[in-house]
């Protein structure tokens, strides 16, 4: 979504992108009306496209608007603009405490001063009292949801996220799959999938206090299986252990904190409030209030969490002699030890190909997932190769094809694999040593190791023509590669391409066979597929052209780069294009292009004969792209008799380019008269029955039709009786409820599911007495119709069996588990 940056959203015009997690794109934005910086949250499309989402968001986000307490972040507002959710709250400039943690240990290796740390800590404690007085539990404290608020030369902490895991859990079932980075700070009974307390929210806060004050976590899971077994079972390293010259009574806090037991705890944040305020008395009169450290102290702030350190529980990558000198990069996998790999290359692919610089093993890594290259400064810039899963550097995930500088206090994740550079100044302090021998090797896991020395240069030279290839999907365009030999013998040559997808060149196996001081050429072939997969953009990639009989050369290694040109094209779709008397259509759009493209929506009614509403009108896709908008329809007038109405409107989608034509499409609506017209037909052909006989009388023409009705013999009297009923005793959409019914229960008169969850509606109101107009009743994320029947679940209970495991997550809900599983 950085396609915002300098556009107005709502009354905020955004500035720049400071992050991307899991629910929103964070931005820097200026309120127009108010004039004054705000961080302005626009939540992803998929989560603002559900309707329960969007009550439970708007519901949590103004109840926080009322929260007035220095240390958590004041929220301005909240609402859902074009489609899109987003909430707009108190802008701090100070970043958050893991980038604070970060900028000091860049800057001085050290911890921040005992006394600053315990007071930031208690700032933090009396946010949380204050928010768990008003019955709001956090659920995820963590650094990066602790922002830092200038105050003169010093900082403030204020706490934001606030209800944000609650709102997840609820709607979305995010607790089964937790970010990566919250395992270290979940509480034993989070890990357990049981309900969570204030005393879980102490937990997270006891994890931050002991890192803050030791330097180190004391847990460092990767997985939620590592996060259970250490969170709850492993004992904790005692922080005087890494740390001597800590007082005892913060050990003793964060002992309390850190208590498996909730029971054993502090039992509310204001009894931890009041324990770190004594500290601090205690540090004030007695204690020094500022702790020297060195590099390679045990006191040492470890910057980065996810490359443990030697206390962590795994094992550093040791320096190498070759590598001593050298910048590093530090790979640490989630089923490998963490290992090193110098750059003696200016660029380093990595990916799952066996081809690839660092080979990843990992299905969510993609063949060349990305690229890091060596500038001539000595900096380092990142690119992520259209991969499907995507590449993190810090909090921002890297958009495909766009390099992007690479900070030393950064750190990329691929997959569940995480790398951070290790500049060479860094490893000048400490002195190089080989790898015992009972050591893993430094070489990754298939990684391509570094060449030895005796290997040489290839004798050749090669040219692309052009360097840049420009290639529209779908169609092929080629580029020659000519080879020259140098050497004194007769050859013949490998040429491979990297960075791109496999699908996407086609190169020869190998050029014939070359004589001494001659060339030729190989032509690559390059043919994107005309799919959205194949996005418009630059892609650059490596042409590899090694030797066939000369295996202990060096391979020549020649950059170009793939130029995708956009191409256009959409469809919509409107389901159904009948309706009777009235409802809801839906119209379908895809963005069958390559490129993102801004689309609207007309809907024209010629007739002026309806009421109709929709939404979105207006939306961005990206490609291959949908959006789905709902159109409400009602007659704005129905006949009392008469003939049956025929209307429809016509609904029209264009794309924001000049040459696009619009979609049309047409939808009938069929509006029949409250009294049908053999009704009247049948009671004027009664009337001049009795006025041709002249002993007709108003009560002879009475008699008949009581005489009708009562026989039953006519069948036109039995339409007569129907067409009196139709409007309201009629069930056109077959559910077994009659109109008048669907009325008084809310729910839509021509579809049989008006939730689409699997229960007519008959069922749900009759037979279940669940809501026919949710999917979900109990709030469990399992359709209605998914548990209706089953022995163990029922759509009317969230936890059937009630062993406190969520039936969607309970993995045996015929079967009460006192001691549940690690759900993450």
């Amino acid at each position: 979504m950085s396609n915002l940056i300098g556009q107005t959203f709502d009354i905020y015009r955004i500035e720049r992108l400071l992050g991307q997690g899991s629910m929103a794109s964070t931005y820097q934005a200026t309120d127009l009306r108010a004039n004054r910086l705000v961080t302005l949250k626009i939540l992803y499309p998929h989560l603002s496209a559900q309707e329960t989402f969007q009550r439970s968001f708007l519901q949590t986000m103004r109840a926080l608007i009322g929260m007035n307490h220095p240390h958590i972040v004041h929220i301005y507002a909240a609402d859902l603009k074009f489609q899109q959710l987003f909430v707009a709250m108190e802008y701090l400039a100070g970043g958050s405490l893991r980038d604070y943690l970060y900028r000091l240990y860049a800057q001085s290796k050290k911890l921040p001063p005992l006394k600053t740390a315990v007071t930031y800590v208690s700032e933090v404690a009396d946010a949380l009292h204050y928010a768990h007085d008003q019955k709001v539990l956090h659920e995820d404290i963590k650094p990066d949801n602790i922002l830092l608020k200038p105050k003169g030369s010093e900082f403030e902490m204020v706490l934001t996220d606030l209800g944000m895991k609650q709102l997840l859990r609820g709607n979305l079932n995010s607790e089964v799959l937790p970010p990566e980075g919250t395992l270290p700070y979940m509480s034993p009974e989070g890990c357990l999938g049981r309900p969570l307390t204030a005393r879980s929210d102490i937990y997270s806060l006891g994890i931050i206090l002991y890192y803050l004050t030791v330097g180190r976590l004391p847990y460092m899971p990767r997985t939620p299986l590592e996060a259970y077994q250490m969170h709850t079972e492993a004992p904790l390293p005692l922080p005087t252990s890494l740390r001597p010259s800590l007082p005892l009574e913060l050990e003793n806090i964060i002992r309390k904190c850190l208590e498996k037991d909730p029971g054993k705890r502090y039992q509310s944040a204001a009894e931890l409030s009041r324990a770190l305020q004594k500290l601090l008395f205690q540090l004030a009169h007695e204690l020094p209030t500022i702790v020297n450290t060195t590099p390679d102290d045990s006191q040492t702030l470890s910057a980065y969490e996810t490359v443990p350190s030697p206390a962590a529980q795994y094992t550093a990558a040791a320096v190498k002699p070759e590598q001593f000198g050298q910048d590093r990069l530090v790979v640490a996998g989630s089923s490998s030890p963490t290992r090193a790999r110098a750059f003696d290359k200016e660029v380093l692919i990595v990916g799952r190909d066996p081809y690839a610089d660092i080979v990843l093993d990992e299905k969510l890594i993609s063949r060349y997932h990305v690229r890091i290259e060596r500038l001539p400064d000595g900096r380092y810039q990142v690119t992520d190769l259209d991969s499907m899963n995507g590449s993190w550097l810090g909090a921002l995930r890297l958009k495909p094809n766009e390099a992007r500088v690479w900070n030393v206090e950064e750190e990329l994740r691929v997959g569940t694999t995480r790398l951070r550079l290790e500049p060479a100044a860094s490893l000048m302090l400490t002195s190089p040593r080989a790898p015992e021998e009972d050591a893993p090797p430094d070489a990754l896991p298939g990684e391509v190791a570094a060449p030895p020395a005796e290997r040489t240069p290839l004798q050749i030279s090669v040219e692309l023509a052009p360097e840049i290839v420009v290639v529209m999907p779908g169609v092929s365009q080629s580029c020659k590669v000519t080879i020259f030999n140098k050497s004194g013998r007769v050859d013949q040559f490998q040429v491979q391409v990297r960075g791109l997808a496999s699908d996407w060149v086609t190169a020869p196996d190998a050029s014939p066979n070359m004589l001494p001081d001659s060339n030729t050429n190989v032509t690559l072939i390059f043919n994107p597929p005309k799919s959205s997969r194949s996005a418009a953009g630059m892609y650059p990639f490596e042409v590899v052209v090694s030797s066939t009989g000369q295996p202990n050369t060096l391979p020549v290694v020649v950059n170009g780069q793939l130029r995708v040109d956009p191409f256009f094209g959409y469809s919509s779709d409107v389901q159904p294009q009948r309706l009777k008397v009235g409802g809801k259509c839906f119209l379908t759009v895809t963005n069958a292009g390559n490129t993102p493209q801004m689309y609207t929506v007309k809907v024209r009614d010629r007739e002026d004969g309806l009421n109709l509403s929709y939404a979105p009108d207006a939306f961005t896709l990206n490609a291959g792209a949908q959006q789905r908008v709902t159109i409400t329809v009602a007659p704005k007038r129905r006949a009392l008799a008469g003939a049956l109405e025929r209307l429809s409107f016509d609904v029209v989608v264009s794309e924001e380019r000049a040459d696009s034509q619009p979609n049309t499409q047409r939808v009938e609506v069929s509006v029949p008269p409250y009294v049908a017209n053999w009704l009247i037909t049948l009671l004027l052909s009664l009337l001049f029955l009795c006025t041709g006989v002249s002993f007709c009388s108003v009560n002879q023409v009475v008699g008949i039709i009581n005489g009708i009705v009562q026989t039953g013999n006519a069948q036109a009297t039995l339409d007569f009786q129907a067409g009196q009923t139709a409007t309201f005793d009629s069930d056109e959409d077959g559910d077994g409820l009659s109109l008048a019914q669907e009325i008084q229960a809310g729910t839509l008169a021509n579809n049989p599911d008006t939730d689409n969850d699997g229960l007519n509606d008959l069922q749900e109101i009759q037979q279940w007495a669940t809501n026919p107009l949710a999917r979900d009743t109990d709030g469990d994320t399992l359709l209605d119709g998914a548990e209706a029947g089953q022995e163990c679940r029922s759509p009317k209970n969230p936890d059937t069996d009630g062993d406190g495991l969520r039936d969607n997550v309970d993995p045996d809900p015929c079967v009460v588990n006192n001691t549940p599983a690690p759900s993450g």
